[in-house]
């Protein structure tokens, strides 16, 4: 073997590879954690081998290792998102974190490597790790947008968003798909995978079905032909994510590729300092339809009486469970629920559920113009207990004839998503 010729092919299949399957935010393009963890660990080893190349790869690995961080739940394991188990990262983001010289990637984590990694490591880099200390919990928030991901961590609270492209064939039909945990427990998950087999249960967990969101009559808005393939799938329109003094706004729209039912979904999520999630989904569909609304529970929480363990649920339209199935590693079904609502509509449905403490209350408003106009498609709360008490309003359309301020129990407001913080007598504008 020429080791000359085969180290220059290696060298050009890397660089090609990285420039392929790495996009511009650092994760990889499959739309699976599992599979950017495993791309993410050969290249870091591979720098382990030969350091010369680290300096080539610093800031790669670094996007990449962030990516590992914020999909990784408060329980210290990942999302089963995409065709993934739930793994921890404990001992990815340890390795990670010395070698690249990154401590805050051990945010709220306990030091963790295998007898392997310290092997590699050597003698200076494992003083280095002896070094470490737990680190506080710091809120960290960012926006994936290449990839459509949202996702928002404190020491409480995590939430993940979707809103994408098609990845590979690793990929499901997650758009506008949300995973939520709370005091350290997942509520709102994602299904998993179960198999690659060409099987029911393969396909229901690749589905839309199987995701946190939206489905229009009856049909998912993805068609699945077998494990690997889709005759059509979901066209991602947007995901936007904004804070402002700790709270989060974020917005994502897909227009279905249903041949027979083309339709547009927004969903919008607030989500503020207090424990308060505001969820909107915004369908426009001409004609007669009906809409079915779910979130999949974790197997472990319990919900009963309109309560999710401390959470309370709002809705204008009542919630049932049924049972559904997930997958939280690889060939292993489990039991579990989800909450669904359905409602019909005509043309377009704007429907709101609040998740929030048990200890608020909330008060749905009227919204107005400033010339006594009242809003149609607004939506106001107000959301308070003994701590705060907090004016919310978000608008689905633009303000066309009339004035341009809106009235919500004697507050002007101007914009699409604002909160008002009665207490302090501060205005907090989220989109204009």
């Amino acid at each position: 073997m020429d080791l000359e010729e085969a180290y220059h092919f290696a060298s050009e299949e890397l660089k090609q590879q990285i420039e392929t399957q790495i996009l511009g935010d650092g994760s990889q393009f499959e739309q699976s954690i599992l599979y950017h963890v495993e791309v993410y660990k050969a290249l870091l080893d591979l720098c382990l081998l030969l350091p010369d190349l680290q300096d080539s790869y610093q800031e790669l690995l670094e996007k990449m290792a962030t990516y590992i961080q914020m999909m990784t739940g408060l329980d210290g394991r990942t999302l089963a998102f995409g065709d993934s188990d739930s793994t921890e990262t404990t001992e990815i983001l340890s390795l990670s974190a010395v070698v690249l010289n990154k401590e805050d990637l051990l945010n709220g984590l306990d030091v963790k490597v295998d007898l392997l990694s310290l092997l590699f490591l050597g003698r200076e880099k494992v003083k280095r790790l002896q070094e470490f200390e737990r680190r506080a919990w710091q809120p960290k928030s960012m926006i994936f947008e290449d990839s459509g991901h949202v996702c928002i961590k404190d020491e409480h609270r995590y939430l993940f968003f979707k809103n994408g492209p098609l990845g590979s064939a690793h990929s499901h039909s997650d758009e506008n798909s949300f995973c939520l945990q709370y005091q350290g427990q997942p509520i709102f998950i994602d299904a998993g995978r179960y198999s690659y087999r060409e099987i029911y249960e393969r396909y229901l967990l690749k589905s839309a079905w199987s995701h946190s969101t939206c489905i229009v009559d009856g049909k998912a808005p993805e068609r699945i032909t077998g494990s690997w393939e889709y005759e059509y799938y979901p066209h991602s329109l947007f995901c936007h994510h904004k804070e402002r003094e700790g709270m989060h706004y974020i917005e994502g729209a897909y227009w279905s590729a249903e041949p027979d039912l083309p339709y547009l979904h927004k969903r919008k999520i607030l989500m503020l300092v207090e424990d308060v999630w505001l969820l909107v989904d915004d369908i426009r569909c001409q004609g007669q339809h009906e809409a079915l609304t779910q979130f999949i529970l974790d197997k472990d929480v319990t919900y009963q009486d309109g309560k999710i363990n401390q959470l309370r649920l709002w809705s204008e339209v009542d919630f049932d469970l049924e049972d559904t199935i997930i997958s939280p590693k690889y060939n292993e079904l489990e039991r579990s629920s989800k909450l669904t609502k359905r409602q019909f509509f005509e043309n377009q449905m704007l429907d709101y559920t609040i998740i929030a403490h048990e200890s608020f209350e909330i008060i749905r408003h009227s919204v107005y113009q400033t010339d006594d106009r009242e809003v149609e498609n607004a939506l106001a709360f107000e959301v308070k207990n003994d701590e705060t008490d907090k004016l919310i309003l978000l608008l689905s359309e633009d303000i066309g004839v009339g004035e341009k301020l809106c009235l919500v129990d004697g507050t002007k407001m101007r914009g699409k998503c604002l909160v008002y913080d009665k207490i302090n007598e501060r205005m907090i504008r989220l989109q204009c």
